[in-house]
């Protein structure tokens, strides 16, 4: 039964029942909440200022008093001259109000956005640009380099895959960012030597089958990654990035850590 009341609510408005006249009287009343806001008093002292603005308040409510009286007439005429329906005037007339309110916060709330928009576009005029994460990414960086020393200022993860020091590398791996940058910088994390808490430096061995066992050594690191926000946007994602060079291979592991 409620769908069906709601489906048919269009067609009885649409074929001239009262209460379609509730849309247009709404629509006649006076409104203060679109005004409001856009009234400037060119006035040489604070008193006489707040005074014109008392006066403009007052004009406002009363005009709105007056169209508000006059709509609601209408509404309750147009109600009780047709009896075939279940409404009568009040029920007519409390529509009326509930609408009028509904057009009030919607007035409210366009004339608030609009001066927030235009507070916006003078701000940006005034300091040039439009600050973006991008904009406050360059920042921490810059302040990273005042707060840290060299040896513990976060670092681009890019790092080169070897099998020893000495050997030229076979490949590369990255955590990239995928901003809104059209060059993807690898991310910057702080970095701990971890080779000797990892079971005193022992070769590392995992199975890739049943009958191949891959081990490796060398030095093991622990990072960190602080992932900024800013605007309320949630953190880039991140994209993990392994390239190997012609005629080389490596094997790159992924897990979790318990």
């Amino acid at each position: 039964a409620p769908a069906a009341f709601v489906d048919a609510r269009p067609n009885i408005l649409a074929k001239g029942h009262p209460l379609a006249a509730v849309e247009g009287s709404v629509e006649v009343v006076f409104s203060p909440a679109a005004c409001c806001f856009l009234t400037k008093m060119n006035t040489e002292s604070e008193s006489e200022s707040s005074a014109a603005v008392r006066l403009f308040e007052e004009a406002s409510l009363a005009e709105m008093r007056r169209t508000f009286d006059e709509q609601a007439g209408v509404v309750r005429r147009s109600s009780s001259e047709d009896t075939s329906h279940l409404l009568g005037p009040d029920e007519a007339e409390l529509l009326f109000c509930l609408a009028l309110l509904e057009k009030t916060v919607h007035d409210y709330r366009d004339s608030v956005s609009y001066l927030e928009s235009l507070l916006r576009h003078q701000l940006d005029a005034a300091i040039g640009k439009e600050l973006t994460a991008d904009a406050f990414d360059d920042y921490a960086l810059y302040h990273d380099r005042l707060l840290f020393r060299a040896d513990f200022r976060p670092a681009p993860f890019s790092y080169a895959v070897r099998r020893d020091a000495t050997s030229f590398p076979d490949g590369t791996v990255a955590i990239v960012s995928k901003g809104t940058k059209k060059k993807k910088d690898p991310i910057r994390t702080f970095a701990r030597d971890a080779t000797a808490a990892t079971a005193l430096g022992a070769p590392f061995k995992f199975a890739i089958g049943a009958a191949t066992v891959v081990t490796f050594d060398g030095p093991r690191y622990a990072h960190a990654y602080v992932a900024r926000t800013f605007g309320g946007r949630k953190p880039e994602p991140l994209q993990l990035v392994a390239q190997a060079r012609p005629f080389s291979g490596d094997v790159l592991l992924l897990g979790k850590g318990a």
